[in-house]
């Protein structure tokens, strides 16, 4: 007795060339202090938001860590591995290009991101920091929010390797 397969594709070699096609290598998306507002002067000091950004992220002498990326990721990380399941499913229903989909997460967490700004981020600042902050006639007493600058230079790029 002589047994036939028959393998028939119902889309599958298709599907894997349009994503090849859309981003060979694979998309990304960057979220942080990037491109021009990265070199920007910051505001209230002679460092640049990207240095600004570092020194609060990771902490330096007398300045605490006060991580606003880690943290906000850390943080939605399951609300993120849920929303890329669902992103996954519309780029391989072909309803969504992987660029756009990148997008669309950087987009959610560069809001979380920002967010943290407007959250706090501990520790709280010094007495002596709030009063100096307020006879300069900044109103925050949150850390990091003096100008707003460094949280309005959170951005998000995507990217196809």
């Amino acid at each position: 007795m002589k047994t036939t397969i028959t393998d028939t594709d119902k889309g599958w070699k298709a599907l894997q060339e349009y994503l090849k096609n859309q981003a060979p290598e694979g998309p990304h998306v960057k979220v942080g202090v990037l491109g021009a507002s990265a070199v920007a002067a910051h505001a209230s000091s002679k460092l640049t938001n990207v240095e600004i950004a570092g020194i609060h992220e990771f902490g330096r002498g007398k300045v605490p860590e006060r991580s606003f990326i880690r943290s906000a990721f850390d943080s939605n990380k399951p609300k993120y591995e849920n929303a890329m399941r669902k992103l996954a499913d519309k780029v391989l229903t072909q309803q969504m290009t992987p660029r756009v989909a990148m997008g669309v997460l950087g987009q959610m967490i560069q809001s979380d991101v920002q967010k943290r700004f407007e959250d706090g981020i501990p520790p709280p600042l010094k007495d002596s920091t709030i009063t100096r902050r307020f006879a300069m006639g900044y109103k925050s007493t949150k850390p990091l929010i003096v100008t707003s600058q460094l949280k309005n230079s959170i951005t998000y790029e995507t990217v196809d390797v």
